[in-house]
């Protein structure tokens, strides 16, 4: 029953990915307006993780919905568990995401995916080039756009929410563009609850294969999270980076830990 149940999930998956992947490259290409190609790419990839989420049987609430608009941007910071936080992200909030050079960009699947579905890719090892990306970050902020970050830079083993890099948060002190904090917990792993024992069937982390750990999340019957929307971040009149990361993180470890 469950290499019936893989091969179907799979099957979906790989499909959808290739539909995707086409649509994508249409808007890419034949798209010369750079905010154009960029507003159809959040919401295409919006579309496509809903897809996916279902294909792989990823159910996911959204808790406070109301503490944010819809028709107003953000940064979007959020805590780091497993690239299912960003189908789930997508999938509610079109937005352009914000991944690593060394995690994402050189990942065969998730490379490409990011690439076209409008991603800016960070090389934290570069001052140079974050300098210049953070630049990049403002000036699409400003363009209206929402953008997601994980200021983690890296997937945790869910013990706990780890530092925060500040320089990611510095395009929110930029553009005084409000920062939304989200707080996502994964909360069943089939029929069970998730606990240490299961919890990397779904958390992805340290040196976890993205294919294997992939076919073993589509080896579950299903998987039930939930994103937990805060309390909005005014930039407004903060001077201080370190005060917008100390805000956001507080905020999110204290609800990450809680209950």
């Amino acid at each position: 029953m469950q290499t019936v149940r893989v091969a179907v999930k799979f099957s979906l998956f790989l499909v959808i990915i290739i539909v995707f992947g086409i649509v994508s490259s249409l808007n890419f290409f034949l798209i010369s307006d750079y905010s154009s190609k960029l507003k159809n790419a959040n919401h295409i990839s919006s579309f496509f993780c809903k897809l996916l989420l279902k294909a792989i049987c990823v159910r996911f609430t959204v808790n406070n919905s109301h503490k944010y608009s819809k028709d107003q941007n953000y940064l979007i910071v959020s805590n780091h568990l497993s690239y299912l936080d960003v189908f789930m992200i997508s999938s509610d909030m079109p937005s352009v995401f914000v991944a690593s050079v060394d995690g994402v960009k050189n990942s065969a699947l998730l490379g490409p995916i990011a690439r076209i579905g409008g991603g800016i890719f960070v090389d934290r090892l570069s001052r140079n080039n974050i300098v210049n990306e953070i630049r990049h970050m403002t000036e699409i902020i400003n363009k209206g756009f929402n953008i997601v970050l994980f200021p983690e830079a890296t997937t945790s083993n869910g013990d706990g929410v780890l530092d925060f890099k500040s320089s990611l948060l510095d395009p929110a002190l930029k553009s005084k563009v409000n920062v939304l904090p989200l707080c996502i917990k994964y909360k069943r792993v089939g029929e069970q609850p998730l606990d240490s024992g299961n919890r990397d069937k779904v958390y992805y982390y340290g040196d976890a294969e993205f294919f294997s750990h992939l076919i073993g999340v589509m080896k579950l019957q299903s998987v039930e999270a939930e994103i937990t929307v805060l309390e909005q971040v005014q930039t407004i009149n903060i001077n201080s980076r370190k005060e917008i990361t100390d805000k956001v993180y507080n905020s999110i470890s204290v609800a990450y830990c809680s209950g």
